[in-house]
């Protein structure tokens, strides 16, 4: 499980958390400007108690520990569980260049998605994902698209100046903590909707007792939308480790189709992921495998058919 947190960023602006600023005069008493103090810190604790409130909520959602700080800039934090099915979370308070904070794993694919419940603010993110660790855009990012106007669409105003910014989908070549920094039109006083999901499809393959199998990846799109992009990762149970085995970019409305024995060892099998930088649900895929009947002539008969899911279906 991960940990949401809400941090301050170090050469961020602050924020104020009181309601007004105390200003000491020689008008005062001392036991006035103590009683105007206590009078501060009672309403900036309240203030923290409500975002702490907030923050468990969400944080319920996902069964998590939570952990808050003062209101400043903020980092919203969570590692996406993908078993779990409740990810939408609500903030207030968010504001431009608030970030969504995610740990991504290596050759597994996410979507993140943001909105308010006033369209009129017209939410999303910035057009960079950034690495927490170094500050800069990531390096290791393989795939990156922009996906709020594609289905399932991101609801927004007529006049929002990015829609298709309302969704980032991505999958990185390296396990990496990444910031999605956030951006309003105007002054956000609405509340934040904040989604992460992973989109990774997940099978397994034998090569033990078939001869041969194919992986079938279909772009389920229609014709109006970009190419998406595929990765290819398998871990192979009778061998060590996770091998990447590159990827191909899939037309709309077009198939792929990749032989799993000319890229995996005979007599393995494993688990095969294909990662891709596409909405929820633009992908399909499946593993075919055939057993041959003879070689002259060369016949086969197909043997099973394993369609993938995401890892919270398994």
């Amino acid at each position: 499980m991960g940990r949401w947190k809400v941090e301050p960023r170090i050469g961020a602006e602050k924020r104020t958390v009181l309601s007004e600023q105390l200003v000491i005069t020689n008008i005062f008493s001392n036991m006035q400007i103590r009683q105007h103090l206590r009078g501060l810190a009672v309403a900036a604790h309240s203030r923290r108690q409500r975002l702490t409130l907030i923050l468990a909520v969400a944080a319920a959602c996902l069964r998590l520990p939570l952990t808050a700080a003062d209101a400043f800039a903020l980092d919203v934090r969570v590692q996406v569980d993908s078993r779990e099915s409740c990810t939408l979370q609500q903030f207030s308070g968010l504001h431009t260049d608030d970030r969504l904070v995610v740990t991504a794993e290596a050759a597994r694919s996410y979507c993140c998605s943001v909105r308010t419940t006033d369209i009129a603010d017209f939410a999303r993110f910035k057009e960079s994902i950034i690495d927490v660790e170094t500050g800069t855009p990531v390096a290791s990012l393989f795939g990156h698209n922009a996906t709020g106007t594609l289905a399932p669409q991101i609801p927004v105003g007529d006049n929002h100046p990015a829609p298709e910014r309302t969704r980032l989908c991505f999958f990185l070549t390296e396990t990496r903590r990444v910031a999605l920094p956030l951006e309003f039109s105007v002054p956000n006083s609405s509340t934040t909707l904040l989604e992460c999901q992973e989109t990774t499809l997940v099978g397994n393959y034998n090569l033990v007792a078939t001869d041969f199998a194919y992986l079938e990846v279909s772009n389920l799109l229609g014709h109006d939308v970009d190419t998406i992009f595929s990765r290819i990762t398998y871990i192979a149970r009778t061998g060590a480790g996770q091998f990447p085995v590159g990827g191909a970019a899939l037309e709309p409305s077009s198939r792929n189709d990749h032989g799993i024995h000319e890229f995996i060892f005979p007599d393995t099998f494993g688990t095969l992921f294909v990662a891709h930088d596409g909405p929820p649900g633009s992908i399909s895929a499946a593993i075919s495998q055939y057993e041959t009947l003879s070689v002259l002539p060369f016949t086969f008969r197909p043997v099973t058919k394993e369609v993938m899911r995401l890892r919270r279906q398994q």
